[in-house]
Formats: structure tokens, C-alpha cells, sequence
């Protein structure tokens, strides 16, 4: 009753204003789309609808061009800015052509004077209006804090139409899609640009100068998501005037990008795809006007039900429109172009040039999968890049990839005492150790080379030949690159480029062929210790440590960091290798450096302590391969977030997902040499037969390690390094047995250890005799054998999927090939 009371007022007072009015004022007409008074303005007028229809919108905040009411005959506005000097609250637009009666203040205030019943009417509605007004403000407020939330604004996407493979096809999608005012679905992977595209759609077609709304489906809550799109209004009639406006509302006119609607319920998507169905079969002027693009994963994603299925929404959208954009991987030749796009926005964010891609970083980002993130994941990769580089061209060691590996239930971290990080945080102690060793190989390397006939001489080449070459092999394989850290060679060149470094960054030709000139000098070093007998002949083996001292500092003297280590050293390649199997290394709380870290001092250092020198991102470390256990990083960071953690051995082989696959090969290398090593005939070394038999052996395997290293690499730019990288993983997990090898070999030099022998039976019979190398040599090869094993069973059980069978199909092959090797090394050493 009271509700009919206030409409037959209300149509009493439109008649008595359009009897007054009439006969004050002439009409105005306005054409469709025409705006009437803007948001904003001062109100000069006021206005009576005679006929047609107008639209009451308000710009929010946030830009949202938010439609509130509709406008009929009988209808007025603006008596609120002539009466109380207010400006105008909200554009009035005709939807179609009307005529208003539009008199002036002055006007007006002569036309109340003559009437006062026009006074009271209009004070009614005023109060009625405020009223309304109080009663949605507040859920008004909520929606927009909802809104601000949820809705993100983007400027235009990042595709570039010179992108290789944004070619005829995918313009033609474009442009058809651009074109069309229907609905469009965007398949593809996590990250491979569907917002991006979506953009791009909406800035280049007729809707370009309304609002884009993107709302990401996953932050829609189960309970609330369908008034969150519908407001209060029905799926099948969504009118653009409603108490509670949802986004279908709020994108009026513009485009609505449903960001991951495969994330929604079975239920909204039905609602969803019911709107769409009513909303092209009929168009009423007070039903919304929106522009949907939906975005999933995959093809089959919008069902929202097991994959498989096919629901209404998934079969609306595919029956009009679908671009489905392959993952980066698959187009590798966009990656540079894109990766030198986000140099460009780096740039230009930074106020300053962008900076070029090296040889080195190309080639690293052609052969890497972006199998995380795609575009999104190269973004974050250039973006950290341009960061690091401290000139004007980003290199390989600026680029890191994945996100590091976090803490494992199956780990220790030895930080966790306060002592021992205090130790290590200590630079003091890690010089102190570095000068002992240096002072070690000095007296050593002055011992042979000064009095190689002498007992010390002799003691001297046996610590080098029989003590450090064979732990330095044992302790790469379960402490990782522990020797690295105080390496004579390393510190020399330290102090060399200190003095008088040059600082030039090591060029791309050189770390392309750097793993190459690792695994030749690898196989060099062991050709010239067998060849001149330096087990037997202390001089040459001071004269090899010198002659590595002297390379070591020329590097170090020319280039920054410790190039020497990272790209050249053979001894550090081996290690790097077989580090790849530690059960020691370094590794930063991912989620310290994603919350914290923004000055990257682990990379770039600080005033009281040096970048990483092996130009590692602690956050990305997730293997022993290049870290040198230096804890340079740790000193450096301001939330201490490296840790060191002892592990599974072998953990790495397959939890990684970046060790490269470069250094590979020399897990090949390692074992045929000690083959070879094991296979030399008995007798000198001097006699002809024997070297020609030895070179003959050691350039097979230099040719190998080449060959391997040829076919590890990818072939051409657009294939994937999947299977190669699981190949990679493969020939790793060979590395302890064939480290086990080696070090059978060597340790037959360490004194003492042929004399002691393990007896077991009466006086005078002996049941059973063992000398205790053959003990240490069958244990190493044991337990090196029982290392790979595992790690070849683990990456049989990954590449099948847990599919036993077939991991155990792919496994036993390879356990027989790694068998067959190390009872081959044992026969082989066994013989005298």
C-alpha cells in the first residue's frame, strides 16, 4: 500500500512539472549516445525527461563506469546541484534519442515561485532519494573494496606482431577475433600469455575505449562467486540497473576477461554459459552489453568437472571462438624476440637504455623449456637479468631459471647451530684455511721441484699422487666442491686480479667451448701424469702444478669472478661433475629470498663481502654443481638465508631442475679413463708400445667426450630439450660408479695400504687372505655402484610416471650396463 501511495505521487508530480514546463521552456533533443551533463560538473540546469530513455552513470574510483538507473519519461535530475550548489554526481547518457525540457537556474527558480506544490514535490523526492542512497552505501563500499581487489587493469599486452610465430595464422585469429563481438576462449599453459592475448583482443576491437575488467577466477570464492559476477540479477536477464552490481554489470559496454574459468564451480559455469546463450538471443536496453573472453589451461579445462567432460559453458565457447597458444617451449624461435622486448620495459622502467643479449644468454635461453611458467616464467628470468647485469650486456650468468628447490623433510641444516654459522660467517676462518693449503702446495711444489731425489721430494709426490688426487675424488663425489673453496689455484688467481685484474667479463666464445677445453685438459692431465711418470718423478709433477698455477692466474688476471672455476678448470669440471651426487651443498629458504631479497647481495656482494664468484643467485641454487662452498653468499646476504644442508647422496640427479648439461659428458670421460687407466699393460709406461697404447686410448676418449657433448645439445632452436635433459640425468647418475673407478685406480698409489692384508684361518692355513687396497678399492666400487643404481632406478621411476613395469623395463638395462662396468674395473685392477 505505502510503495502504491509513493507511485501515484510521484506520477502526480511528473504531470504537474511537465504542465509547468511546457509552457516555460522550449524541448531540447538529444541524440543517442549524447551525453547530457558529466560527472563532476557544476549543475546549471535542470532536467525533465519528456520522452526516451537516459542511463545514470557513475565513474568510480577505481575508472569503473558503473550504469545506476535508467531514465524514463517523467523522470528529472539535477535539482540537487541547483539546489544545494553540488556538483553533478554521475554522466547522464541518452541510450537512445529523447526530448528533455532543460530550464536554466534562473529559470527554474521562477518556475518553483509560481508553484510552491513544485517545491514540495521535488523535497519529497529528494528525501525519498537520499534514503536509497543510504541504504546501498554500504554495500556499495564492500563491492568496491571487492572490486579493487579482484579486478586488475592491464595496459596493453606484450605481444609484438614481428614474433616469429605471431605469423599469417595467428594475425588471422587475431584479426577475426578482434572483429567479432562474441565470446572468445584462450587455451594454454600456465603462463604462455591468455591474459596478454585477451588484451591485445580487447585494445584492437570496437570496444577499445570502454572498460577491460580481468577477474581471476581462482580468487573467487566457492560460496560467493556467482553474486561476484551476477550481482543480484538473474544469469538468464542481467539488467544493468540492479541493488547488488556484480562485474557483468561493472564491464558494461567494455570486455570481461574471466581469467582461469576452468577454476570455477560445475554450477557458476552452467550460469555462465546460460548468459551467454539469453544475452545473443536477445538485446533489451537494459541488459548488460559485455564482451566475455574466458582463459583455461587446456582444452577440456572449462567443464569444470574430470577431465574428459564437456560442460555447457566449454561447449558454448568453443562452438564461436578458441586460440589456443602453444607453450613457449614449442615456439622457441619468440624467445629472444620476447626476452629483448622485457630488456626493452626493464629499460624503460628504470629510466635508462635497454640492455642487449649477449651470444651466451641467447644460447641459454634457446635451449632452456620454460616448462614452469612459459612467457611469464622468461619475464621474471629477463627481468632478474637486467637487474644483475652490471653493464651493458646481459651474459649467461645473468640468467637463472627455475626457482631453486625448498627444504626436504630428508635434510639437516648444519646452520642451524649457531656456532658453526658463526664459523662460517667468519671470513677470517675461510682466509685461514685458504693460506694453510696455499702454504701446504707451496712447500710441496718447492719439495719436488728443488730435491726430487730426496726423501722429502719423494714424500711430497706421494701426498700429491697417492693422498690429494684420490680423496680429492672420493670428496666430490659426498661433500661436493669442498676443495674448490681453498684451492691453491683459485686463491692465486684471487690474488692476481686483485692486484691487478683487468675485470673483463669472460667472453661467449669461451664458455661455449669451455666444457670441451675442461674434458680435453681432464683427459690431458692424466695423459701427461702416465706418460712422464710423475708418480715416479717429483719435478714434473711441480712443473704441471706450476704450469696450472700460471693459466689459473692469467685468468684470473684478464677476466672477473673466478672465471678460472667456472668455465676452464679441469680439476673443477671433474668436481662440478661428480658434486652432482653430494650429499653436501648450499641451499637459500626459497621463501626468505621470494618475501626479502631485492638488493641481490649474494650476486652482486656488498662493502664487506664479495658477489658470489661463481656468479650463482643462492635462491636458485638446486645442485653442488657450481658452488664452490666459499659461503661468500651467506656473508653477503642480510637475511642469511643460504643454508648448508647434508642430504641424500644423489638426491640432486633427480630433484633438479637445472643442472646443466654441458659438464655431462665428463661423467663419460671420468669413467672410460679410468678404464683405460685399469686396462694399461703391465710394465713402463716408457716403453713405445705402451705410450702409443695410452694416447691411442686417452683421444678415444677425449673423441667420445665430444661426441656426447655434441649430441647433449640441442640441434637447432626449435627442438626441445626435454629427452636430452633426462639423458643428461642418466650419464650423471653414472658419475659415482665411474668416480668409484677412479679412485680404485689412484688409491693404489697411497702408501702402506698393498701391505696390510686382512687374514682369516688357522696358522698354518689360510682360509681366506684380503689386502686392505683391495678391501678399499671393492667398498668404493660397492658403494659408487649401489649410488648410480639408485639414481638410475629413481629416473626410471620419474620418466615412467610411477608406472613400475615400465620403470623397471627402462631400469634393468642400465643396472646390467653399470654391473658389467664396474666388474670390468675391478677384473681389470685385479690382475696383479
Amino acid at each position: 500500500m505505502e510503495r502504491a501511495n509513493e507511485e501515484e505521487t510521484a506520477q502526480r508530480g511528473a504531470a504537474l512539472l511537465a504542465a509547468s514546463l511546457r509552457g516555460a521552456v522550449a524541448p531540447v533533443r538529444v541524440e543517442a549516445g549524447e551525453t547530457v551533463v558529466r560527472q563532476g560538473d557544476p549543475g546549471r540546469r535542470f532536467y525533465f525527461v519528456e520522452s526516451g530513455a537516459l542511463d545514470v552513470v557513475v565513474t568510480s574510483g577505481m575508472g569503473l563506469r558503473l550504469p545506476v538507473a535508467r531514465l524514463g519519461p517523467g523522470s528529472h535530475f539535477g535539482e540537487m546541484s541547483i539546489l544545494a550548489g553540488m556538483p553533478v554526481s554521475a554522466d547522464v547518457v541518452a541510450c537512445e534519442a529523447s526530448v528533455l525540457y532543460a530550464p536554466t537556474a534562473e529559470e527554474f527558480d521562477q518556475l518553483v515561485r509560481r508553484n510552491p506544490d513544485l517545491l514540495e514535490h521535488l523535497a519529497g523526492e529528494l528525501a525519498f532519494r537520499l534514503k536509497r542512497t543510504n541504504e546501498q552505501l554500504a554495500a556499495q563500499q564492500q563491492r568496491q573494496a571487492t572490486l579493487s581487489k579482484l579486478v586488475s587493469f592491464r595496459p596493453s599486452s606484450p605481444f609484438k606482431r614481428d614474433i616469429p610465430s605471431f605469423g599469417a595464422k595467428m594475425t588471422a585469429a587475431l584479426a577475426e577475433a578482434s572483429g567479432s563481438d562474441l565470446p572468445l576462449l584462450i587455451t594454454g599453459e600456465k603462463g604462455v600469455g591468455k591474459r596478454a592475448l585477451a588484451l591485445q583482443v580487447h585494445s584492437t576491437s570496437a570496444r577499445r575505449d570502454e572498460a577491460v575488467l580481468v577477474v581471476d577466477c581462482r580468487e573467487l570464492s566457492p560460496e560467493e562467486a556467482r553474486s561476484q559476477l551476477f550481482g543480484d540479477a538473474s544469469p538468464d536477464f542481467v539488467s544493468r540497473f540492479a541493488d547488488s552490481l556484480g562485474y557483468l554489470q561493472a564491464a558494461d559496454r567494455g570486455t570481461l576477461i574471466l581469467a582461469n574459468v576452468d577454476s570455477l564451480s560445475a554450477e557458476v559455469q552452467a550460469d555462465v554459459a546460460t548468459f551467454l546463450r539469453t544475452q545473443q538471443e536477445s538485446s533489451a536496453d537494459d541488459r548488460v552489453d559485455v564482451r566475455l573472453i574466458a582463459t583455461a589451461d587446456r582444452p577440456g579445462a572449462g567443464s569444470g568437472a574430470e577431465e574428459g567432460q564437456r560442460g555447457p559453458l566449454f561447449e558454448a565457447l568453443t562452438r564461436v571462438q578458441v586460440i589456443d597458444l602453444r607453450p613457449l617451449r614449442e615456439r622457441r624461435r619468440d624467445i629472444v624476440p620476447l626476452a629483448e622486448h622485457f630488456l626493452e620495459r626493464a629499460g624503460q622502467l628504470n629510466g635508462s637504455p635497454p640492455k642487449q643479449l649477449g651470444e651466451s644468454a641467447v644460447r641459454e635461453l634457446q635451449t632452456y623449456d620454460f616448462r614452469f611458467e612459459n612467457v611469464e616464467e622468461l619475464r621474471q628470468v629477463i627481468n632478474l637479468a637486467a637487474a644483475l647485469a652490471e653493464g651493458d650486456v646481459v651474459h649467461s650468468e645473468h640468467l637463472f631459471f627455475g626457482s631453486g628447490t625448498g627444504a626436504d623433510a630428508l635434510q639437516i641444516d648444519l646452520l642451524r647451530w649457531p656456532r658453526v654459522e658463526q664459523l662460517f660467517l667468519d671470513k677470517r676462518f675461510m682466509v685461514g684455511l685458504k693460506a694453510l693449503v696455499a702454504a701446504a702446495f707451496a712447500g710441496i711444489i718447492a719439495a719436488c721441484f728443488v730435491a726430487p731425489a730426496s726423501a722429502l721430494g719423494r714424500f711430497a709426490n706421494l701426498m700429491v699422487w697417492g693422498v690429494w688426487w684420490p680423496v680429492l675424488v672420493i670428496a666430490s663425489v659426498l661433500l661436493g666442491r669442498v676443495w674448490c673453496a681453498v684451492c691453491p689455484l683459485s686463491s692465486g688467481s684471487e690474488v692476481v686480479q686483485r692486484a691487478a685484474g683487468r675485470g673483463l667479463s669472460a667472453p661467449d666464445r669461451l664458455k661455449r667451448i669451455g666444457p670441451a677445453l675442461a674434458l680435453a685438459g681432464f683427459v690431458g692431465i692424466i695423459w701427461v701424469e702416465h706418460v712422464t711418470g710423475m708418480i715416479g718423478n717429483p719435478r714434473y709433477t711441480a712443473l704441471l702444478l706450476l704450469g696450472l698455477a700460471a693459466i689459473a692466474a692469467a685468468v684470473g688476471w684478464l677476466y672477473q669472478r673466478h672465471a678460472w672455476c667456472r668455465y676452464l678448470c679441469p680439476l673443477g669440471a671433474m668436481g662440478g661433475v661428480l658434486s652432482v651426487a653430494s650429499a653436501l651443498r648450499l641451499q637459500a629458504r626459497k621463501e626468505v629470498c621470494q618475501a626479502s631479497c631485492t638488493g641481490h647481495e649474494c650476486y652482486k656482494g656488498t662493502e664487506h663481502a664479495q658477489g658470489c664468484p661463481m656468479f650463482n643467485h643462492a635462491m636458485f641454487l638446486t645442485s653442488g654443481q657450481h658452488c664452490k662452498l666459499c659461503f661468500e653468499c651467506l656473508r653477503a646476504c642480510p637475511t642469511r638465508s643460504p643454508r648448508l644442508v647434508l642430504q641424500l647422496p644423489v638426491r640432486d640427479i633427480w630433484r633438479s631442475n637445472s643442472v646443466g648439461a654441458d659438464l655431462a659428458p665428463l661423467a663419460v670421460v671420468v669413467g672410460l679413463m679410468a678404464l683405460v687407466l685399469a686396462a694399461l699393460p703391465s710394465g713402463s709406461l716408457h716403453a713405445p708400445l705402451n705410450k702409443w697404447w695410452f694416447t691411442a686410448g686417452a683421444l678415444a676418449v677425449v673423441a667420445a667426450g665430444v661426441i656426447l657433448l655434441r649430441l647433449l645439445r640441442p640441434r637447432d632452436r626449435t627442438e626441445s630439450g626435454t629427452t636430452l635433459s633426462w639423458v643428461a640425468r642418466l650419464v650423471y647418475a653414472f658419475a659415482p660408479a665411474a668416480a668409484a673407478a677412479l679412485f680404485a685406480f689412484h688409491v693404489q698409489s697411497t702408501p702402506w695400504l698393498d701391505e696390510i692384508s686382512l687374514r682369516v684361518g688357522m696358522t698354518e692355513v689360510e682360509v681366506f687372505g684380503l689386502s686392505l687396497l683391495r678391501l678399499v678399492q671393492g667398498s668404493a666400487v660397492t658403494v659408487g655402484g649401489l649410488m648410480s643404481l639408485w639414481a638410475l632406478w629413481r629416473l626410471c621411476r620419474q620418466r615412467a610416471a610411477g608406472k613400475l613395469a615400465m620403470a623397471l623395463v627402462a631400469w634393468t638395462p642400465l643396472a646390467l650396463l653399470t654391473a658389467a662396468y664396474l666388474v670390468t674395473a675391478l677384473a681389470l685392477l685385479g690382475r696383479g
